[in-house]
């Protein structure tokens, strides 16, 4: 009797268990630690405009500061950061007026590109953006946000990404 009591249990806990325990799954379990990439491509995006306010905060802090008279034209710039979106773009980086920056943040193979490059591109949208596009400033203040990127150590010339897909 006690035999079949325990042979009845198994077989219903069998019965139970099974579609728990033996069930393919369409993800492996690995999947299910990783980040994804739409979270992980927002929080790229979150870093860049951090980035971006602490250069030109600095650029801001260091003119203000500054006893230097310069006579480049980005002296009479006032380097104010406008408001800006940042949207991720699956084809190409370009900006599109006023100011909304399509930034690609994958290559091809779907990996990410390099934070260094991304950090390039981002600040030469903002120079654009800054200038509004004029032509005659947007190099120089390109070259003040890059230099002071250098400076603060955010970007290293050395290791950019010329494969990278810009449309400015």
């Amino acid at each position: 009797m006690l035999i079949h009591f325990l042979l009845i249990t198994i077989v219903v806990l069998v019965f139970i268990l099974y579609p728990y325990l033996y069930t393919p799954s369409s993800k492996n379990e690995y999947e299910y630690h990783l980040p994804r990439k739409k979270d992980i491509i927002q929080e790229k995006q979150q870093e860049l405009e951090k980035m971006v306010l602490i250069v030109v905060n600095h650029i801001q802090l260091h003119r203000a500061f500054s006893a230097i008279e310069s006579s480049s034209k980005t002296a009479s710039l006032p380097f104010i950061l406008p408001s800006y979106s940042l949207i991720a773009s699956e084809t190409a980086t370009y900006i599109e007026e006023p100011s909304i920056i399509y930034m690609v943040f994958c290559d091809e193979g779907g990996n990410l590109y390099e934070d260094n490059t991304l950090r390039y591109v981002m600040l030469r949208a903002i120079a654009q953006i800054m200038t509004k596009n004029e032509w005659n400033a947007v190099q120089e203040v390109e070259d003040v946000l890059i230099n002071t990127a250098i400076k603060l150590d955010y970007y290293n010339p050395d290791l950019l990404d010329e494969t990278y897909p810009c449309r400015f």
